[in-house]
């Protein structure tokens, strides 16, 4: 009777595990699915890293938990955290013209756009015809990618690149 209790117990154990494992990847499926994610590489429990290719492309590891904390690309959210560090009002993924933008700054009779490569003709005349000052990031992992960000929108300039343009 001992062993039948102890195997049921165990059994029980084993069963809530894989339950609970089931349902944790169901809910951080759900998370991964939500931001328009794809997983490469799922993981068993929510303290592994789970390796995602977000929507642009960004291959990147998160925890599960990190996950389920809101946590997603990072490459995706620089400019995003960039922004919020000093401050600045602005609208994400904004249409001008019925042209999409990444970024766009109105504020302080100060008009930018942020965005990344590539620069088409069509989004370079939009924000010339509407005077807003380009700010082109070609990539992310620039050094200082902060400071740089920082000087355009003190310099005032018409058009700024950060980092090397890549030519397909």
């Amino acid at each position: 009777l001992l062993l039948l209790l102890k195997d049921l117990s165990i059994f029980y154990n084993y069963s809530y595990l894989i339950l609970n494992s089931i349902l944790i990847k169901m809910n951080i499926d759900d998370i991964i699915s939500e931001h328009n994610g794809l997983i490469i590489n799922s993981a068993d429990n929510i303290f592994e890293e789970w390796e995602i290719k977000c929507s642009k492309d960004h291959v990147f590891k998160l925890m599960g938990i990190d996950l389920k904390r809101g946590a997603w690309c990072m490459e995706c959210d620089k400019i995003d955290n960039i922004l919020k560090d000093f401050s600045i009002d602005y609208d994400k993924d904004k249409k001008i013209n019925g042209i999409e933008f990444k970024y766009v700054i109105n504020s302080n009779n100060r008009k930018f756009i942020i965005d990344d490569g590539p620069l088409t003709n069509n989004k370079f005349k939009i924000a010339q015809e509407n005077k807003y000052n380009l700010i082109i990031v070609y990539d992310y992992n620039v050094d200082n990618l902060k400071d740089k960000i920082l000087e355009a929108l003190k310099n005032n300039k018409e058009s700024t690149y950060i980092g090397q343009k890549l030519d397909y």
